[in-house]
């Protein structure tokens, strides 16, 4: 008889679908284990280490585990569903996310992914906590999008700014669906509405950095300082291009609202963008002010596109969690890198999506955008 940990990771997540959820929301446990890897320095402090504490006791686990020589070994006889890695913010970099990325697919004989995992970070303690304390949830209300999103997934209301044509602006509010042509700065349409409806999904594409993220056909930034976001319109772009927001000096800048309540954030198609550099990250202000407490993005230029736009196509279609939306983007693309025969660019672009992208927030906790097991079919680009 074949154990379900046995069975690999897409079909483990294909089976939820026919699981009964109603009881599932409120129990964060799993029939395949859930386990908590923390750095020695989280293990070392102890207000960093209460956030590892709370994912065991949000999970029923008591599978904490260390870095180190043997992490492998260990988790190999664990055999998890899924893996909350707890870093302090200088230890989550691209260095060591690439290497999770290796560790991860060594858990058994295939080359997949042997759990689903995610890494839980924020610029303090006390943030990292607000994630580690996230629930499952089975729709999100209002949407925040540069990229197309089908409104009718979504309850509340939606504010598009559109990347298929220039000044587009496509909104639903209260009820009311509207598209109209708008000039000049997009960011303070950007700012006024994460202000005043603080959606609870943001769901992005177009030009970005680690530093900014740039409204759909330059016509203005959102840019991160201090921790804090803040727009810059697009009559001030050679601010942004000459680094003086950094010094300081940010015109005609417009602080975006400290969140009240979690959102997500999808990131698909944006490059840089899940990459941390410090305090100073665009990644860094939405853990902490921007309460973002699960994130998919791209840690470095995206030119390939398959993961990021293939956990939007699971995620925005229904019936997967974001967590199980990156998973089995992940896994499409390895399997086509190792099943399908393709030319050698398209071959480059599958294993440089296969390691840079991240899931941030605990992987064990499932939010979906408009409902669980509904069918859900991959929109991957590639």
């Amino acid at each position: 008889m074949r154990l379900e940990k046995d069975l690999p990771l897409k079909q483990r997540v294909s089976n939820i679908a026919g699981i009964v959820f109603a009881a599932a929301l409120h129990l964060h446990s799993f029939a395949g284990g859930y386990a908590v890897v923390q750095t020695q320095s989280v293990a070392d402090d102890i207000e960093w280490h209460a956030v590892a504490q709370r994912l065991l006791e949000k999970h029923s686990s008591t599978n904490l585990l260390s870095f180190g020589g043997h992490l492998k070994e260990s988790l190999r006889a664990l055999a998890p569903e899924r893996v909350a890695f707890v870093m302090k913010p200088a230890e989550a970099t691209n260095e060591n996310f690439m290497h999770l990325h290796e560790l991860m697919r060594q858990l058994n004989a295939d080359p997949y992914d042997d759990a689903m995992w995610g890494i839980v970070t924020a610029p303090s303690a006390k943030d990292a906590m607000r994630i580690a304390s996230a629930t499952n949830k089975t729709s999100l209300v209002g949407a925040l999008t540069t990229t197309g999103l089908d409104r009718a997934k979504i309850a509340g209301d939606v504010l598009t700014i559109c990347d298929a044509h220039p000044n587009c602006i496509e909104k639903r509010i209260s009820g009311v669906e509207t598209k109209e042509i708008v000039d000049g700065d997009h960011s303070g349409l950007f700012a006024d509405f994460w202000n005043s409806h603080e959606p609870e999904f943001v769901f992005t594409s177009g030009h970005a950095s680690d530093r900014n993220l740039e409204m759909s056909f330059s016509t203005g930034n959102i840019v991160s300082k201090g921790g804090r976001l803040y727009t810059q319109p697009n009559a001030s772009l050679i601010d942004y291009m000459t680094g003086q927001y950094l010094k300081g000096r940010i015109r005609h800048a417009k602080p975006l609202a400290a969140g009240t309540k979690p959102k997500v954030w999808l990131a698909a198609g944006n490059c840089l963008l899940g990459k941390n550099s410090g305090g100073e990250s665009m990644i860094m202000a939405l853990l902490g002010e921007g309460m973002v407490d699960q994130f998919v993005g791209y840690t470095d230029v995206t030119w390939f596109g398959a993961v990021g736009w293939g956990t939007a196509g699971y995620f925005t279609s229904g019936g997967k969690s974001l967590v199980e939306a990156y998973f089995l983007a992940h896994h499409d693309n390895l399997e086509k890198l190792y099943s399908a025969s393709e030319d050698e660019r398209t071959k480059a672009g599958r294993i440089w999506d296969s390691v840079n992208t991240i899931f941030y927030g605990d992987p064990g906790v499932d939010i979906y955008l408009c409902g669980i097991g509904t069918p859900a079919q991959s929109a991957s680009a590639q």
